[in-house]
């Protein structure tokens, strides 16, 4: 399985802004997700964050080499 993120920022739809509770003026952070096998794709999911309230972290590789210098990121 293969994974392809995309992340966009822009101003929110009236929608996004009355579900989100967000202030004028904020954007959000559209994250969408496509999963692929050998075969074909086989899903696609979207999330949409407030701008002014979220942190994205990813971790690539060998995570216990992170974990060396940063040990809250160990894997429990």
């Amino acid at each position: 399985m293969a994974y392809y993120d995309e992340y966009i920022s822009r101003m929110p739809t009236p929608e996004e802004v009355s579900l989100l509770a967000l202030q004028p003026g904020t954007t959000i952070l559209l994250h969408i997700r496509t999963g692929y096998t050998e075969q074909r794709p086989v899903r696609v999911s979207f999330n949409v964050f407030a701008g002014d309230r979220n942190q994205i972290v990813t971790t690539h590789g060998d995570v216990s080499l992170i974990a060396k210098f940063r040990p809250e990121e160990a894997p429990e």
